[in-house]
């Protein structure tokens, strides 16, 4: 049952304004929304990236939390509100393994699911690239968490060799030796992503290798998630510094967003930066948030 709708008013370089409804649903209650419009368009990647938001949002939100949407037309897709990004609030501080609870973990994995068809079913739509790879710096943060059989998007395995380097590696992360547990935690990192499944399988009480283990596959998921947003800063950055105004709005400045992300993660991951990627991505992101900003009331 929908509930909680509002109204607010949105007025942007007045005299234009509009009146926009706010609604709250539950995530069950917007995905058969989503899921319903699939069922007529199964080809849409924008539905994907409708059910993909949809989940994040509940993942962002907490379990049972109401989710905001601004309309929906009978048999459509539900909008979000303009002021909503794909990138949500915990974004303020780099992914680091965290636990978090098994219901959560399944619902940002529904997230990654839905954001991967997206962007497969529509390359050139940079925001797509955008929430994946949000959603990737969010699996880094759920490490820990991750179930055996998630879809890690790759159907190599370990051939014999790299298994018994895998093996080798896993047994030296629990050595009493600092430099061998560094040394196998780089290993590691080399077998990456094949050796994800096995290592999200892998069972230990040695806090240790645990911990390697979770920062193994969370600095994999980082990794991910750079190349994409490195993928959305390059597609919009150009038209992003001719732009007159800067639009806070329904994610426009996708490269102001994507380059901030970057900036963050080179700070977690020094060794992630391209020689003088930083300083260039941070001069075209204060350019642009130099702009006047478009002014919105609500």
């Amino acid at each position: 049952m929908v509930t909680g709708i509002g109204l607010a008013l949105l007025a942007w370089g007045a005299p234009v304004a509009r009146a926009m409804l706010i609604g709250e649903a539950s995530e069950d209650q917007m995905v058969s929304w989503a899921s319903e419009y699939l069922k007529d368009h199964p080809n849409d990647a924008a539905a994907y990236f409708c059910l993909g938001r949809i989940h994040m949002t509940a993942w962002e939100s907490g379990p049972g939390v109401k989710l905001r949407y601004a309309g929906r037309a009978e048999r459509q897709l539900p909008d979000f509100p303009p002021m909503d990004s794909v990138i949500g609030p915990s974004s303020d501080s780099p992914a680091t393994p965290q636990a978090a609870p098994r219901s959560k973990v399944s619902t940002l994995l529904d997230a990654v699911a839905a954001y991967r068809k997206a962007v497969a079913m529509d390359a050139t739509k940079a925001r797509y690239r955008l929430a994946l790879a949000y959603a990737y710096e969010e699996l880094a943060g759920a490490a820990a968490e991750l179930p055996a059989d998630f879809d890690w998007g790759m159907q190599e395995k370990l051939n014999d060799a790299e298994t018994a380097d895998f093996a080798r590696a896993l047994h030296e992360m629990g050595s009493d030796d600092v430099a061998a547990r560094d040394r196998a935690s780089g290993q590691m990192d080399k077998l990456m992503p094949r050796a994800g499944p096995l290592l999200s399988a892998y069972k230990t009480s040695d806090a240790e290798i645990r911990g390697r283990i979770a920062e193994a596959i969370s600095r994999y998921w980082r990794t991910q998630a750079a190349e994409l947003y490195r993928e959305a800063y390059a597609a919009t950055v150009a038209d992003d510094l001719r732009a007159a105004q800067y639009d806070d709005m329904n994610d426009a400045m996708i490269s102001a967003e994507a380059g901030e992300r970057l900036l963050v993660l080179f700070k977690r991951d020094p060794g992630a930066e391209r020689r003088g990627e930083a300083a260039k991505i941070a001069a075209a992101v204060k350019e642009e948030e130099g702009k006047p900003h478009m002014m919105w009331e609500f």
